[in-house]
């Protein structure tokens, strides 16, 4: 008969559980990369089999401002609301045809960003499929500022006004 104290029998356990391998899924070799949510909702029960062809309800940042991105990634998180970062207006306008998202938040500072580039990019969307567009920029730029009013996006803030409402901002439909 083995005797062991309750620390050591706890222990034992943790040992047992932090090496005991872990079973493979003998159905993942078959599955296509990037398909593995679709082969993992065969073992759901139908009622609760996700619709993997729903666009999630997102938000688009065009920045290379870290600072900013930092800001509303956390805030979005917050509000369980997902986001895409890009960095150019090519990666943005793929991400805008394939994501669709509802809210398009610009940094009119982004290097190589020309406003009227992005504003014929964004006049090819029309309807519901159109997002929100919210630019900013500093202060100071007021020339650029203007060129976004100019250009007709829905919404122009200075970065300190976007800095100190970002919530506010991504929960505007």
């Amino acid at each position: 008969m083995l005797s062991c104290s309750v620390t050591s029998v706890i222990a034992c356990s943790i040992v047992l559980v932090a090496v005991k391998p872990r079973r493979e899924n003998p159905r993942r070799e078959s599955v296509p990369h990037g398909a593995q949510m679709a082969a993992s909702s065969d073992f759901l029960p139908h009622a609760f089999t996700p619709n993997i062809h729903l666009k999630p309800n997102m938000i688009l940042l065009l920045t290379q401002d870290l600072m900013m991105s930092s800001t509303v990634s956390s805030v979005a998180r917050t509000m369980d609301e997902p986001l895409k970062t890009a960095s150019s207006v090519a990666a943005a306008g793929k991400l805008i045809s394939s994501d669709q998202p509802r809210l398009l938040l610009i940094d009119l500072q982004t290097p190589a960003l020309q406003v009227a580039e992005v504003a014929s990019m964004l006049q090819t969307i029309s309807g519901p499929n159109r997002p929100r567009i919210v630019a900013y920029a500093q202060h100071v730029n007021k020339a650029l500022l203007e060129e976004a009013t100019e250009a007709g996006f829905d919404q122009i803030l200075t970065r300190g006004q976007m800095h100190g409402n970002v919530s506010d901002v991504l929960e505007a439909r």
